[in-house]
């Protein structure tokens, strides 16, 4: 049975959920997965195990099992590993052919899955087509199961939205007005909105295609309302707007409101206080990072 051999992406850069996971020059260190790669690769008979580059957090790996092409995937957050193929289990038994299978599980932080083909992002075709996908995902998902699994034990958005109270002052001079009113517009739409169990991250690059469908990956997990689910793609692609963001944004609430049956204020507000809480996220990891592009689809949602 042949070896993996680990391949490390010299930029890769830190981040706080991978604590304690980085080598003496600040860069992510992935040899602590040997053993637990090797485990796997006898456990589940892998052969041509390629990692690939580009990492963060988790480790993840083209393979062979059968001759079916998989993807390894470990993750250091153990808690979110643990959600994300739970929530890809769950979804699998209510959809068909929305979410990418879970093949095999193993305690808490891996998983294998079918490697998709062509596996291109849904980002790479016209925008008004791309929207019309993701409406139709979150569509089916809303619509395919109504029940939330006891266990594992997913965050609410209530949890997530928190952090609003408590930012620093480096976030708010760059964020200014926009987290109380981002605070306020959450405050009012959870006390009408109903819970689900959601994507909680459902953009154009966490939807790819394989042999002609549209196929979901990488969940948060989340439980909230399902207007939440428009929130994350308003922000990403952009430069399939041409350099019309602000215009392209509205048009994506617009049509993303008749898909869904949504109301296109209630879109535009979980929009609004969602990408203004991204923004808080990235900053207080960072607070050097850039939001300026994000702030230009919240000032549009307004």
């Amino acid at each position: 049975m042949p070896k993996p051999t680990l391949m490390i992406d010299s930029s890769i850069r830190p981040t706080d959920n991978a604590k304690g996971c980085v080598d003496e020059n600040g860069q992510h260190s992935f040899a602590g997965f040997t053993q637990r790669i090797e485990r796997l690769v006898e456990l589940w008979q892998l052969a041509d195990v390629v990692p690939l580059t580009n990492l963060s957090v988790n480790f993840l790996a083209n393979a062979i099992r059968d001759g079916q092409r998989v993807v390894l995937k470990i993750g250091r957050e153990e808690k979110a590993i643990h959600r994300e193929s739970s929530w890809l289990t769950h979804y699998g038994q209510h959809t068909s052919r929305v979410v990418v299978p879970v093949l095999e599980r193993d305690g808490h932080d891996a998983y294998l899955m079918p490697r998709l083909d062509p596996g291109i992002s849904v980002d790479r075709i016209p925008d008004d087509t791309a929207t019309e996908i993701i409406g139709s995902c979150i569509n089916s998902l809303t619509e395919s199961s109504t029940t939330i699994p006891l266990e594992p034990s997913y965050p609410n958005l209530r949890e997530w939205f928190t952090l609003l109270e408590h930012t620093s002052e480096a976030s708010r001079r760059k964020l200014c007005k926009r987290i109380d009113r981002a605070y306020g517009l959450f405050c009012e739409l959870v006390h009408a909105s109903e819970s689900r169990l959601l994507h909680g991250d459902l953009h154009h690059y966490n939807l790819l295609n394989d042999n002609n469908c549209w196929i979901v990956t990488d969940p948060k997990g989340v439980i909230g309302d399902p207007s939440h689910e428009c929130a994350a793609m308003l922000r990403n692609a952009l430069g399939s707007l041409h350099g019309a963001v602000s215009r392209g944004v509205r048009r994506r609430v617009d049509q993303l409101a008749s898909i869904t049956g949504f109301e296109a204020s209630r879109i535009a507000a979980w929009g609004y206080a969602q990408n203004v809480l991204s923004c808080a996220w990235a900053l207080e990891e960072d607070p050097y990072t850039d939001v300026s592009e994000v702030l230009v689809v919240v000032d549009a949602l307004e």
